[in-house]
């Protein structure tokens, strides 16, 4: 068995890598004493103090003893994880309602064209985790002073017509 000079893991003798840290293993196996815990104990190969095949715990970073993983020879070198970042929230809901709020009591389509969509995207910002509630109010008072409007309209024209 060869044991890791960085990390203390015991690997197979044709290993040349250790299997934990990467670190390069020296060609000559090392001799096959049991290793100290980090609280003295003494364990053999494969039976960990915290049971099973689990090496011991490492420092954490910034830590005493602490060193950073160094790329084993050989492989290309590893990127850093990078978070995927949250698209901004969609204007359109609030450019459409003021549109459709503006159009409410001259032109009634443009309100249903402007503020149906607005509502719509405003809904889509609500569940990707942004605050869409002014928004949304107020594409539905546009949407509510447009049908009023609309009624309006229709009784007007029926009571010119002698309805």
């Amino acid at each position: 068995m060869k044991t890791c000079t960085r990390c203390g893991v015991q690997s197979p003798d044709n290993a040349t890598f250790c299997t934990v840290c990467g670190t390069q293993l020296p060609d000559a196996p090392a001799p096959a004493s049991p290793q100290p815990t980090p609280d003295g104990q003494a364990y053999q190969s494969g039976a960990y103090p915290q049971g099973g095949n689990v090496p011991p715990a490492y420092p954490q970073n910034g830590a005493p003893g602490y060193q950073p993983y160094q790329q084993a020879p050989g492989y290309p070198p590893q990127q850093p994880y990078q978070t995927p970042q949250q698209p901004a929230p969609s204007k359109a809901p609030l450019v459409l309602g003021i549109i459709g709020a503006v159009f409410a009591l001259l032109l009634p389509i443009v309100t249903y064209a402007c503020s149906i969509p607005g509502l719509i995207l405003a809904g889509r910002n609500a569940k990707a985790g942004y605050p869409a509630t002014g928004v949304k109010v107020l594409n539905i008072i546009a949407l509510v002073v447009a049908v009023i409007n609309s009624i309006a309209g229709v009784v007007i024209n029926l009571s010119a017509l002698g309805f």
